[in-house]
């Protein structure tokens, strides 16, 4: 009996570090704060990637947050699972609404990082929304922070690829 679960657990240990070194091989998207912030953060995933898991900024781990795959017109893409698309939570309002992901279809919006290798830039899609988070200052809120979509005339961030 000890050894059939010794097998399972070595089997799960497996299956458990297999996804995050498939990750590593993606790149990471991260917030630019402002100047003189000692907050780094990650656009992450606090589960597996499967349609419906909101993404948020969380505290960088590596190599679990080198997820995407960045296109050179900039799309953006999840490298493992191009099944998945990233997709408005809702309808977008001035507050703002989460992204998740989703499963890709004919309407999913496409989404395009303005920014190039050693420059940042908002993240936005067709229909003019941006990828935004709520600005905060070091130690003001713990992890993980909202990743949200809105209108990019009131709230387009610039973020960073990695």
């Amino acid at each position: 009996m000890n050894v059939g679960m010794g097998a399972v657990a070595i089997a799960a240990m497996f299956l458990f570090v297999a996804p995050a070194q498939a990750a590593s091989d993606g790149k990471r998207i991260q917030p630019d704060f402002p100047e003189g912030s000692q907050t780094q953060s990650c656009v992450g995933l606090n589960s597996k990637p499967t349609a419906g898991t909101m993404l948020n900024l969380n505290d960088c781990r590596l190599p679990r947050d080198n997820f995407f795959a960045v296109a050179h017109d900039g799309t953006i893409t999840i490298a493992a699972h191009p099944e998945l698309c990233i997709a408005t939570a809702g309808p977008v309002t001035k507050d703002g609404v989460g992204l998740e992901l989703v499963r890709c279809a004919a309407n999913t919006p496409k989404w395009i990082w303005a920014g190039k290798a050693g420059r940042s830039g908002t993240i936005r899609s067709e229909p003019g929304v941006c990828w935004a988070y709520m600005p905060m200052t070091e130690n003001e809120h713990a992890f993980p922070f909202v990743l949200s979509a809105m209108r990019c005339s009131t709230g387009g961030m610039l973020f960073s690829v990695h």
